[in-house]
């Protein structure tokens, strides 16, 4: 384990150090916790030009899985062309917003140096 916090130690249990009901939530400096452990939508649902505007169930639905298999934190991105998906995902999950931690990286418009 790489943790600065990890307090695991080693004895003959044979319980593993890495399982738990729960990783542990990652704390910002201002006291923001966010879910260790994030679903991206990454390059795998990447839409090409041709696909942009074209709602993907298949994206929605892999991403409403994950809600409902406990991801909490979800990572998309605007030059992915799926954050439609994302949203309808979020919508129909079932997790109330406040408990979802969403992340997106938006595209460059201009240089700023």
């Amino acid at each position: 384990m790489h943790s600065i916090n990890a307090t695991y130690k080693p004895d003959a249990s044979g319980q593993s150090p890495k399982q738990g009901a729960t990783l542990p939530p990652l704390t910002l400096n201002d006291g923001t916790t966010i879910p260790m452990l994030g679903y991206g939508l990454g390059t795998a649902n990447f839409k090409s030009s041709t696909q942009q505007g074209n709602f993907d169930q298949h994206v929605a639905g892999v991403t409403k899985k994950a809600i409902a298999h406990g991801f909490r934190h979800l990572d998309g991105a605007e030059v992915y062309g799926n954050e439609e998906e994302l949203g309808a995902a979020i919508k129909e999950g079932g997790v109330p917003r406040d408990q979802l931690y969403i992340t997106t990286k938006i595209k460059a418009r201009r240089r700023l140096c």
